[in-house]
């Protein structure tokens, strides 16, 4: 207990100083290379450990399902009832330096290093949470004297992650976090990870002031390491489901705050939903306003019409679509959410015309939501990393 307590203050620690560095870089206009103060030259003194198996970021539990072949099984691995949606970190490991009571670790997509995130350890290893899927890192250590000087550093070392998506989150306070990247799409290609995020609800539905669920480590994940730009909020006005929340973020001044309310009922895409849902897609057609992270009450349904668009409308397989969506029972939602819940989402967009799920879907927008067949192709441009449009 007290080595789990002890990690999370080191996470707390790390999220935190990440967040420091994102804003300093903003205020200052620099990019988020990493500076000279924290990539410091020194005897190389630290030996890495090495890797050679990508790193598993889902639990056993959450891989039981996405390697089943039929995910109408889904309520036997999770049924919304317990938190169970975080990833597995991955646990990075050096020998210790003689008398160095601290390390500083900077990991990054970049062997040179730009554009890193930092944590730090008092031990021999650090616990690294929300990394990419599929994706080469490299990495580096830093030991620290008891004033914070650089004393000594290793080589720069690399590692993998498994390439399984999706990509869940974890971001402290809040349950049902993933990215919506990393699916495959049926023509051979994938979404791309670091733009979009679905998520349960920041703060209390109902109240008459607005109470945060999200923690303060929570929001230096989110802005920080995240780089969140943009919250669309899909919580209903007229009960107050969106908590008193008017014009602004809970995560802050950085974060430009947009309501599309949609109706919370059973039938998630109706009519009195249509103009909401062209509002939220107009948002994912603009590359000003990504990353962005889009959330209901819970994260699965109304959450789920806007993933299953915009998913369906870059091509991913409808297999990919209710696995997508029935992930959601990792998630603490009170409920289980069973394949039957998605099939209404399918049976309304094959009412439209066209000879794939994704031209239906643009044949949906444009008739429906208002949406124009240019915004269409700027959302696949952006979000397909093969898209030629």
């Amino acid at each position: 207990m007290v080595h789990m307590k002890t990690n999370r203050i080191f996470r707390t620690a790390a999220v935190f100083l990440c967040a420091l560095l994102v804003t300093l870089c903003l205020l200052t206009g620099c990019a988020t290379a990493a500076q000279p103060s924290l990539v410091s030259e020194a005897p190389v003194t630290i030996k890495l450990a090495g890797y050679t198996e990508p790193f598993e970021i889902h639990t056993q539990l959450q891989k039981n399902f996405l390697e089943a072949s039929n995910v109408a099984f889904i309520s036997k691995y999770a049924a919304g009832a317990y938190e169970k949606s975080y990833p597995q970190a991955v646990t990075l490991g050096w020998e210790p330096e003689k008398d160095a009571p601290s390390y500083r670790i900077l990991v990054s997509e970049n062997e040179d290093l730009s554009g890193y995130w930092v944590f730090t350890s008092t031990g021999t290893e650090a616990e690294i949470y929300n990394l990419k899927i599929g994706t080469k890192y490299y990495w580096r250590v830093y030991s620290l004297s008891a004033s914070g000087a650089v004393t000594g550093m290793s080589e720069t070392g690399s590692f993998t992650t498994d390439p399984t998506p999706p990509r869940n989150l974890y971001v402290d306070g809040i349950t049902n976090v993933r990215d919506l990247g990393g699916w495959p799409t049926e023509d051979g290609g994938v979404i791309r990870q670091g733009l979009a995020y679905r998520t349960g609800r920041l703060n209390q539905n109902k109240t008459d002031t607005i109470e945060p669920i999200i923690t303060d480590e929570g929001i230096a994940v989110m802005v920080g390491q995240l780089g969140v730009r943009t919250e669309i909020d899909l919580r209903e006005l007229e009960n107050n489901e969106v908590g008193s929340l008017t014009k602004k973020s809970v995560l802050g001044n950085s974060v430009n705050y947009v309501q599309c309310p949609m109706i919370g009922t059973a039938n998630f895409i109706q009519p009195r939903s249509y103009e909401s849902i062209g509002r939220a897609l107009s948002l994912f057609a603009d590359e000003k306003n990504y990353p962005i992270f889009f959330h209901c009450s819970i994260g699965t349904d109304r959450t789920g019409v806007i993933a299953f668009l915009i998913l369906g409308l870059c091509g991913v397989s409808e297999d990919t679509l209710y696995r997508d969506y029935l992930f959601s029972n990792y998630g603490l939602i009170n409920a289980v959410r069973i394949p039957a819940n998605l099939r209404p989402y399918f049976d309304v967009i094959n009412m439209y015309e066209g000879a794939t799920l994704s031209e239906r879907i643009r044949t949906f927008l444009r008739t429906e939501c208002a949406v124009t067949d240019r915004q269409m192709d700027s959302i696949v441009r952006i979000m397909r990393a093969d898209a030629q449009l």
